[in-house]
């Protein structure tokens, strides 16, 4: 049995230590690590706490659905294509399914796009033998024709590279599904575009909020002059031009910028703290907008003054309700869409019922289904229903 090349895809990237000296990761050791296409998105991601924070969050409740073959008329667990199944379960040689559904969903809040690649035997497109989410930093769109797109029955003008080593590896369409977020530009008519490019006042003002809160904490600011006098003519000496540039020198290179003047030496202090400039506040307001732009609520985060229990619990139900489960449905109906399932008994379905968050709204539901029932049961034997009209009820309850 031959395979399709996969070779650019299972591979595993690995991390490499390396720092700017105020902590920042330089944007040419992200593109060593991700790809020369790696983009200032990912710096970002890298970079900035709050961001990382939240996209992890979305991540890990992506993950945390329960992915399987469902039958349509029972909703029952169905006996169906076991090689996609087990895929699903087990995506592949070096990750199980909660890692690969946490990946690919930063790679689509980070990048704006997500691709899952499908490995086959040739000529066998619904044997399906692994599955692989690629990074967006090395796929590049290629259209290969100038006239309108939409007008074209197919993607045949279409063509999908991914790039490893510098090398070219076009990827075979039918085995890849393409998701985005904002596909909105024009000059770029199949790719989505990130939630981090409308954010970009927000971090610019967390990461210039860090760099001022650690120059605050490193060296006091303020105006060195010297003070000292000469005790035969009675007057101050100057600092001289020499002195002056050295010390400005030592005190650059641990993070300050001080006044320096080569009048009499004295400090006076300009220190304004951390408060006072509002920069705590400042990191918690863009933080606010980050959540907004990717449904996070802000109570959910982690140490978040005045929030309560009650809080964090309708925080995390609204998160599901609002953003993972219908971005997670819209994967499943891509996976149901791609192998065709429209002619089937059963389909991919992810469901979220067994999460805690959720445990309270079943045993109400529970509750309310009883009472519906013993209703509809004294209903009938009173005769006031018939029993088509009472199996219709049932139906429309769900059971």
């Amino acid at each position: 049995m031959r395979l399709k090349f996969q070779s650019p895809i299972v591979r595993k990237e690995t991390f490499r230590s390396g720092r700017l000296p105020d902590g920042f990761m330089p944007i040419d050791h992200v593109r060593d690590i991700f790809g020369g296409n790696a983009n200032q998105y990912l710096l970002d991601f890298l970079q900035i706490p709050e961001l990382n924070a939240v996209l992890n969050i979305r991540a890990r409740a992506m993950a945390s659905g329960k992915t399987d073959a469902i039958s349509k008329v029972s909703g029952s667990p169905a006996n169906a294509n076991q090689s996609l199944v087990r895929v699903l379960r087990n995506p592949n040689w070096f990750q199980g399914s909660k890692e690969f559904w946490r990946q690919s969903s930063l790679f689509r809040d980070i990048f704006g796009n997500e691709f899952i690649y499908f490995l086959t035997p040739l000529g066998m497109p619904l044997s399906f033998k692994g599955m692989f989410t690629l990074n967006p930093a090395r796929v590049t769109i290629r259209y290969k024709t100038d006239g309108l797109y939409f007008m074209n029955e197919d993607d045949e003008g279409v063509e999908y590279i991914y790039t490893f080593n510098g090398v070219e590896h076009k990827l075979d369409k039918e085995n890849l599904i393409h998701l985005n977020d904002n596909r909105v530009r024009v000059d770029k008519l199949l790719e989505g575009t990130s939630k981090i490019e409308s954010l970009q006042p927000a971090i610019k003002n967390i990461r210039e909020a860090y760099q001022k809160r650690n120059i605050g904490l490193h060296m006091p600011i303020g105006i060195i002059s010297n003070d000292a006098s000469d005790n035969a003519l009675g007057v101050t000496t100057p600092m001289d031009a020499e002195e002056k540039d050295r010390v400005q020198e030592r005190l650059r290179v641990r993070g300050a910028v001080p006044i320096m003047t080569s009048m009499a030496v004295k400090f006076d202090g300009m220190e304004i703290s951390s408060q006072k400039l509002g920069l705590f506040e400042e990191v918690r307001e863009d933080t606010g907008r980050i959540c907004d732009a990717f449904g996070v609520p802000y109570e959910v985060l982690a140490n978040q003054k005045g929030s309560t229990y009650a809080n964090l619990k309708e925080g995390k139900k609204q998160m599901y309700e609002e953003g993972v489960i219908p971005d997670v449905h819209e994967k499943d109906s891509a996976i149901n869409n791609h192998i065709g399932t429209e002619s089937k008994t059963w389909e991919i379905k992810t469901d979220f019922s067994h999460l805690p968050v959720f445990s309270e709204d079943i045993r109400q539901r529970a509750i309310s289904v009883k009472q519906m029932v013993e209703a509809l049961s004294k209903a009938l034997a009173d005769e006031v229903i018939t029993t088509d009209e009472y199996r219709a009820e049932l139906t429309k309850l769900g059971i």
